[in-house]
């Protein structure tokens, strides 16, 4: 029951600094919905985003899976992720190069196909999130990590999007 509890307020806490993110985003107000991401990782996982940032994506996912259960896990690799996404696609406004967003991408298709792939004892809709993977998916292009080809077949697979799953772009 307390674990269940500890889930349904992270989600309500993504679910709110979301909303601040995406009304600073429509204000182009990009540094104060970057802070909103900062303040996000560092209430709800416990990281600020130089770290982050600092780190792979295979070893954020290593300490995700150390301080936490697995449920507890799942959550929180999907929460990153979401968070990721969002910080991608600030940059994508904001860097005239494009590089940190790639790989901001990179990472939350990482964190996603942890999170989502291994959600059998979730008690949370992950559906809503399909969506994201797949516009990841999009924009990272050819620059999707050859390490997760695999993943993102089994994600398909797990959608009923057996088309994609055999698609050559993955």
């Amino acid at each position: 029951m307390i674990r269940e509890d500890y889930i349904i307020r992270m989600i309500d806490q993504l679910v709110k600094v979301l909303l601040k993110i995406l009304v600073n985003k429509e204000t182009k107000n990009y540094q104060e919905a970057i802070n909103n991401i900062d303040a996000a990782f560092d209430s709800m996982i416990g990281l600020d985003l130089n770290i982050i940032n600092a780190l792979a994506a295979q070893d954020l996912i290593s300490l995700l899976k150390f301080s936490s259960d697995e449920k507890a896990k799942n959550v929180k690799c999907i929460v990153v992720a979401k968070l990721l996404k969002e910080k991608a696609e600030i940059g994508r406004i904001t860097d005239s190069d494009n590089s940190n967003s790639i790989i901001d991408y990179q990472k939350a298709l990482y964190l996603y196909m942890e999170g989502l792939l291994n959600n059998d004892n979730l008690d949370i809709d992950t559906s809503n999130y399909f969506a994201d993977v797949t516009e990841i998916i999009e924009k990272l292009g050819d620059k999707v990590p050859q390490e997760l080809r695999i993943s993102i077949k089994n994600f398909y697979a797990l959608k009923d999007q057996f088309d994609n799953a055999n698609n050559n772009k993955v």
